[in-house]
């Protein structure tokens, strides 16, 4: 027991210490298990923010995942996926997802940061490797936000 947590009943901390575990779990299959060609990130997402009705915010490792924030190679908001031979499957990130799980639970706030976030990334990026024939759109459809 750390210092200054004496008070607590052993029930709690034992309780606490079962849920950070759990998350971790959740943490480590969820980085291994997802890819470009399923949807687990999101599920996970979607689940989490169902657990409590929408009121508590996702992890910061899960938002990173689906935001793309640890990944050089940036892509459009809202454009496809590259598909063929130069598909990479470790590529899980997908904020345009992210943005409709937000938004279908009335979490506009947050909807409106990824959107920020994403089109505001964009502009770090040399305009040539923002080619929309390669799915980079800097723009936000209508029918989107429009639900």
């Amino acid at each position: 027991m750390a210092i200054g947590e004496h008070w607590r009943s052993s029930v709690v901390t034992k309780d606490l210490m079962c849920g950070k575990l759990s998350m971790e779990l959740l943490r480590q299959y969820t980085v291994a298990y997802s890819s470009c060609l399923n949807t687990l990130a999101l599920d996970v997402a979607a689940a989490l923010l169902d657990l409590d009705c929408s009121r508590a915010k996702l992890p910061i490792w899960l938002t990173e995942i689906l935001m793309g924030q640890n990944r050089p190679d940036n892509h459009g908001l809202f454009g496809n996926r590259s598909s063929g031979k130069d598909i990479d499957s470790s590529t899980v990130a997908d904020p345009a997802g992210l943005a409709r799980v937000y938004i279908k639970r009335g979490l506009y706030v947050e909807a409106c940061d990824v959107m920020s976030f994403t089109l505001s990334r964009q502009g770090l990026n040399a305009v040539s490797s923002r080619l929309p024939e390669k799915g980079n759109i800097d723009y936000v459809p209508y029918q989107t936000i429009d639900m």
